[in-house]
């Protein structure tokens, strides 16, 4: 029989996780500190300064709201409520993204899992001044076709390649 991870849960309630240790009511700390900031942001009140605990000091303005002149006037409630919605939209995607890596944790390695791993490695390895070759104004499809070049031309550690439908990465040496 295995040990429960709390009394009362047998992992996580958020993201399901038995590697993290119980923090506070069935959460590990990372889904507890997001959980605390949406029960406070749904107790917001314009009205109650008081319930505005862990309301962030400096709300992340976007260049529209600048020149709404949010940041230089008293909000509306209605401006207030679309804040306080917003926040808590984020807080639960960052939820929603810890659940999912946990998640992903616990399942099976896949040919995609070891693609977007090599992805990574090679966006980690190239050469920085080949980061953005090409300008912006290209179009997806343009870049799409150019980074598949850029990827088999690489004089890097990896060439992946596709032949007759099957992906092969091969090892090189840089000359």
């Amino acid at each position: 029989m295995m040990p429960k991870w709390s009394r009362l849960h047998g992992a996580c309630l958020n993201c399901g996780t038995q590697r993290r240790p119980h923090y506070s009511k069935g959460f590990c700390k990372p889904c507890h500190v997001m959980m605390k900031r949406i029960w406070a942001a749904e107790k917001w009140d314009l009205k109650h300064p008081e319930t505005l605990t862990n309301m962030p000091s400096h709300p992340m303005w976007t260049r529209d709201a600048i020149v709404a002149g949010l940041a230089d006037r008293e909000w509306s409630q209605a401006e207030f409520e679309r804040c306080r919605c917003e926040y808590i939209r984020q807080y639960r995607e960052r939820l929603t993204l810890l659940h999912c890596s946990e998640k992903r944790r616990r399942q099976r390695v896949t040919g995609w899992d070891v693609e977007g791993a090599l992805r990574l490695v090679h966006a980690y390895i190239r050469p920085k001044s080949a980061a953005r070759p090409y300008s912006n104004n290209v179009c997806f499809l343009q870049r799409k076709n150019i980074a598949k070049r850029h990827l088999k031309t690489c004089r890097g550690v990896l060439t992946m390649s596709v032949h007759r439908g099957r992906p092969e990465v091969t090892g090189t040496r840089s000359k």
